[in-house]
């Protein structure tokens, strides 16, 4: 059973020195010195201090500041959350100190100030031990996929309906009864993002237990040889005609494919479902069957994978446009929660996401590396993976991913858990970008 996984985090570097939230440091009791820092300002520091305090404001004020500070301790300020009365002799500037600051003195404070003190500490803002690989793509609880198997004439009038829907779908082809001039269309509907799968070179029954081992090797991996040569697509999925097979004949499709579509994966969330009239009374009842098992699907946070034919009368035991489009539209109200896309892209996620895990590298307190990596194939592992972690990030603040070279990467947050896409065997990088505000 495949199923998410608690993705292992390693975290790397030394200890960072940090006092709470902060990345100042305290002065000593013996000289009552303030404190001075790399332009963060020290949250929670909750302490006693012996009279006043000389030091510097590391926000851009030169000057002297007076931080009042209650009875004898350890030179540590009262100052909770960045909030205090400072009384200095200051100048105009920028600074890096957020809270409630009221500052009196001999010249005017007033500029742009950015407030690193919403995550001084980025550990504190994102929890690293919780990192997740997500169960599917862009954090959805389900995914669907949809096949279609023999190649009829109307696969061509069938992906319309699908790029309609905005998504794409799997075409399981018989190569060896392809005429020459009817490459083209597979060729099209490859070229617009569906997928052209393996259904074996003449379509026997796999059952065949007389078959030998240069004709299984024919049928299955010489169908996937001349695909790619017609294509210029290797085939990376391929499906049982009739679903039926015998373990000599699924090892051997298993060697040179990602996947091989079953009817049963051994997955409690797995439906299969005949998008025909053979295993229904009508096509009526066949789509409330088939709507009932989506949301059997996305209930348990499964996989639906839909089998059919030809549309409209071609082919063997057809549905129609009209039960497409129907089932299309219901499907569309699970938007939010389901990942369509081919069986092969479900299928490589699926394998991929139980084989990686994540480092995570704290070069300081407010930046952090996170690198997927792992024993995988590179040639499946070869698509981005969604990445999870929780967060709490103050109103306004933003949480900036981006790759070794600088580009962004899209990064939603929702119900306090960020999210991105992160490929195996590359790394991003991770920062809270506080909100800009003018003070005076």
């Amino acid at each position: 059973m495949l199923r998410a996984s608690v993705v292992p985090v390693v975290v790397l570097g030394a200890a960072l020195g940090l006092t709470a939230c902060g990345g100042g440091s305290g002065g000593s009791a013996a000289d009552g010195s303030g404190l001075t820092g790399t332009g963060i300002s020290v949250a929670g520091n909750l302490g006693t201090n012996a009279g006043a305090s000389t030091g510097t404001d590391t926000g851009g004020n030169s000057g002297t500041a007076t931080d009042t500070n209650v009875g004898p301790g350890t030179g540590t300020t009262s100052n909770a959350d960045s909030s205090g009365s400072d009384t200095g002799q200051g100048g105009s500037g920028s600074e890096s100190n957020a809270g409630t600051d009221a500052e009196t003195g001999n010249g005017s404070n007033e500029g742009t100030s950015t407030s690193d003190t919403v995550c001084p500490d980025l550990s504190r803002c994102v929890d690293f031990t919780a990192l997740r690989i997500a169960k599917y793509k862009d954090n959805k609880r389900a995914a669907a996929s949809y096949t279609f198997d023999d190649g009829y004439a109307t696969s061509t009038a069938i992906a319309s309906i699908f790029e309609k829907a905005g998504v794409r779908a799997t075409f399981y082809i018989i190569p060896g009864i392809i005429r020459a001039d009817g490459w083209s269309m597979w060729k099209t509907l490859a070229g617009k993002g569906h997928e052209i799968g393996n259904h074996s070179m003449t379509h026997p029954d796999f059952r065949n237990t007389v078959l030998s081992d240069q004709q299984l090797d024919a049928e299955i991996n010489g169908a996937q040889r001349l695909i790619e040569q017609k294509l210029g697509i290797r085939p990376q999925t391929f499906a049982f005609p009739y679903h039926l097979y015998s373990d000599r004949a699924l090892k051997v499709a298993q060697q040179n494919h990602v996947a091989v579509r079953k009817m049963n994966l051994g997955d409690p969330g797995y439906q299969f479902a005949f998008f025909d009239t053979d295993h229904g009374t009508d096509l009526a009842g066949t789509l409330v069957t088939v709507n009932r098992q989506l949301d059997e699907a996305v209930k348990a946070g499964g996989w639906f994978v839909a089998g059919g034919h030809g549309i409209d009368g071609d082919g063997w035991s057809p549905v129609t446009t009209e039960f497409l489009q129907k089932h299309l539209a219901y499907a569309a109200q699970y938007s939010s929660a389901l990942w369509t896309d081919t069986f092969a892209n479900v299928s490589r996620y699926r394998l991929c996401r139980d084989m990686v895990k994540a480092e995570v590298l704290l070069p300081s307190s407010t930046q952090a590396n996170v690198h997927l990596t792992g024993t995988y194939d590179p040639a499946v592992c070869n698509a981005p993976m969604t990445v999870t972690v929780p967060v709490s990030i103050p109103s306004g603040a933003t949480l900036r991913t981006k790759t070794v070279d600088g580009t962004e990467v899209a990064t939603s947050v929702s119900a306090g858990t960020a999210f991105f896409s992160l490929r195996p065997g590359d790394k991003v990088s991770l920062q809270v970008v506080p909100a800009t505000k003018t003070t005076r």
